[in-house]
């Protein structure tokens, strides 16, 4: 039963993919043929080496489509969109003369003020633009700001696609780790049950790292310095860090290193009391609190550090010194 479940989902996902691709490769085929049957004057008709290109561009799109209707594996149908927005790349080629300049103007300015590009990209792209002036080069310059473009766009969709699926994970964490950890302590009292308050204190840990990661999210011009594709390593160290903070300072707020107390409430009279009978509200809430501010910003460590290692390290630096 679940291999057929997963079966069906797998040919849904499959399917639902092959209708966008499609719908991809139709729209690739107009902006070709509607390029090559824009107006133009008498001494900028088409050649007949310009035919023979389009019809082969056309040729080559039929071809991707076809293959597409019969691809049954996922990740070659997104290829086959790749190729059909090259193909599509070369509608620049049959762009009339007294078009290719505003066409390439305004690429330009879409990239360079809807999309917020750094200005690094759009000081290169405007040296492009001084190309689309002359007319043996004009063509070519076009041909690449299509390129670039869909370039940009790709990358803008799977930026927003893994920065969504990233942050609706670590939502479904903040949102749940609390939870389970909150059983794990209402049960910890239990003998046998005693490893379930380390692992609510990890849990709550996790739930603070989450909301940290989700704060700082990268902005859209990430892209340039490459940690977009690096973001899930940074997730899982970021992630890490917390757990550790989470744990250790824990385990030195229960050691009574830092004796900070709430109402009379400390960290340490709370895992006691969670321990050795069921844990009432104030203490749950303490022993989530806690852990989850420790994941959230590792600063709270360093003070509890402080607090343990600061005398020695004085005393130290001191005999150093005088020596």
């Amino acid at each position: 039963m679940y291999k057929s479940w997963w079966w069906n989902r797998k040919l849904w996902k499959l399917d639902k993919r092959r209708v966008r691709v499609l719908s991809f490769i139709e729209g690739e085929r107009l902006l070709v043929e509607e390029m090559a049957q824009r107006p133009r004057h008498a001494n900028d008709l088409l050649q007949t080496e310009d035919k023979e290109l389009l019809d082969g561009v056309i040729q080559h799109i039929k071809d991707i489509e076809a293959r597409a209707k019969s691809e049954p594996d996922y990740d070659r149908l997104g290829k086959l969109m790749d190729d059909a927005e090259t193909q599509g790349q070369y509608r620049a080629y049959f762009c009339p003369a007294g078009d290719v300049q505003r066409e390439g103007e305004l690429i330009i300015s879409i990239i360079t003020t809807e999309w917020g590009l750094p200005e690094s990209v759009t000081n290169d792209l405007r040296k492009v633009a001084d190309d689309l002036k002359k007319p043996e080069e004009a063509r070519a310059a076009l041909h690449f700001l299509f390129a670039e473009r869909d370039s940009w766009d790709d990358y803008t969709t799977d930026y927003e696609d893994s920065m969504e699926n990233c942050t609706i994970l670590l939502f479904v964490l903040t949102a749940v780790l609390p939870l389970v950890s909150a059983v794990c302590f209402r049960y910890a009292f239990h003998p046998h049950c005693r490893p379930l308050l380390v692992l609510g204190v990890l849990g709550a840990g996790i739930a603070g790292s989450s909301v940290s990661i989700m704060r700082r999210m990268p902005e859209f011009e990430v892209r340039l310095s490459n940690e977009l594709d690096a973001y899930r390593r940074k997730i899982l160290s970021r992630m890490g860090v917390g757990i550790a903070a989470s744990l250790i300072g824990s385990a030195f707020l229960g050691w009574g290193v830092l004796p900070v107390s709430i109402q009379g409430q400390t960290f340490t009279s709370a895992v006691s009391s969670c321990t050795t009978s069921i844990c009432s509200g104030v203490d749950m809430l303490l022993l989530l609190g806690v852990p989850m501010l420790l994941g959230f910003s590792e600063r709270a460590l360093t003070t509890i550090e402080q607090r343990l290692f600061g005398g020695w390290t004085k005393s130290h630096e001191a005999r150093q010194r005088n020596d």
